[in-house]
């Protein structure tokens, strides 16, 4: 493949504990096919074998370059990176993830200015499979109106991952990762990026791959998770109802997106086996109950003329504390579901 290889891209890799998977990660970026990059590697204060490893691999290519930190998580990792990075272009690689060979020169291929550009993905699960994650089965999606909200619909607009970011629109607005949040922290950023881009292009190839390890830097138990995520639906909502990326059907679909999120949070706080039953309900309940949970139904009931029967029913018994009834009422359908599938599928 033929290209221009004026444009410097900056890769930035955020290490922490990853020495399983470092090294695969750094050949992946090594072999690249476009030769004109700069890789930036933010060890966050990793206790395993991570900064030796890639000390190791700082002899393999004169394009690396390894900074330490003590560990400070994630976005401060990421924003160190983007403060060391000279080139024009950015992308950034988690250090449990690979990326083929053209990745980043298909990215350049579809760069302007104001376009967001990114591509298909892999996932490689625990078990080894590996799924594509494509936004279309066309060979390239362009997408102008609603961009935002139909790949965030379909899992694309949260991840900083994947994405090729022109290093001027960072600069001149001094754009930054959260450090005050360990949960959501890429969409903040991303949405303060998106602000500036007039559409996005899809290169529906999968050629980045992440996989869940357990050791990134994004599994962390987070006590304040409820806050941190009514307040991402919040910088969403705004962002949506600024920008015009929502007509009325996707707002209903929005909220109940984050309502179902919630419940069941709750639900899997009731089933914790390591608390007792009065600590389960407890804590089941400081969910439902919470001001954020009546703060998303509030924003639904804006839209109570479009809500069928059931969703109303439901509404109902939790505005009004009825949980017991909720379940049994779900527990309820759930079952009677079963048993007319066991029914009819015999026939």
């Amino acid at each position: 493949m033929d290209y221009d290889y004026n444009n410097l891209v900056s890769v930035v890799i955020p290490a922490f504990n990853a020495e399983k998977t470092i090294g695969r990660c750094l050949e992946s970026v090594f072999s690249q096919d476009y030769f004109n990059i700069e890789i930036i590697v933010i060890n966050d204060g990793s206790s395993d074998a991570t900064e030796l490893i890639c000390k190791k691999y700082l002899l393999k290519d004169k394009r690396m370059k390894l900074f330490s930190q003590a560990n400070s998580g994630v976005s401060v990792a990421r924003n160190k990176g983007m403060e060391f990075a000279g080139g024009g272009y950015l992308v950034f690689v988690d250090s449990d993830d690979w990326i083929e060979k053209d990745y980043i020169g298909t990215l350049l291929q579809y760069r302007e200015d104001s376009v967001l550009v990114l591509t298909g993905r892999k996932k490689e699960e625990a078990t080894g499979i590996i799924l594509t994650e494509c936004y279309s089965d066309e060979e390239v999606s362009e997408v102008k109106e609603q961009w935002f909200w139909k790949l965030y619909r379909k899992n694309f607009a949260n991840s900083p991952c994947g994405k090729l970011y022109d290093m001027k629109v960072i600069k001149r607005y001094q754009l930054r990762f959260p450090d005050e949040l360990d949960l959501g922290e890429d969409l903040i950023f991303n949405l303060s990026y998106y602000v500036h881009m007039n559409k996005c292009v899809i290169i529906n190839h999968p050629l980045y791959a992440y996989s869940y390890s357990g050791t990134s830097l994004s599994h962390k138990i987070r006590e304040n998770k409820k806050e941190i995520k009514f307040y991402l639906y919040q910088q969403i909502k705004n962002y949506c109802e600024k920008y015009g990326e929502m007509k009325e059907e996707d707002f209903l679909a929005y909220y109940f997106m984050y309502y179902n999120t919630f419940l069941f949070d709750a639900e899997q706080e009731r089933k914790n086996k390591s608390f007792s039953r009065n600590v389960r309900n407890k804590k089941y309940r400081e969910i439902i109950e919470s001001r954020e949970m009546r703060n998303i139904i509030t924003d639904i009931k804006e839209y109570k003329k479009n809500l069928s029967f059931l969703k109303k029913t439901d509404i109902f018994m939790i505005e009004n504390r009825l949980f017991l009834l909720y379940r049994i009422s779900h527990w309820s359908s759930i079952k009677g579901k079963k048993f007319y599938n066991f029914l009819f599928s015999r026939r």
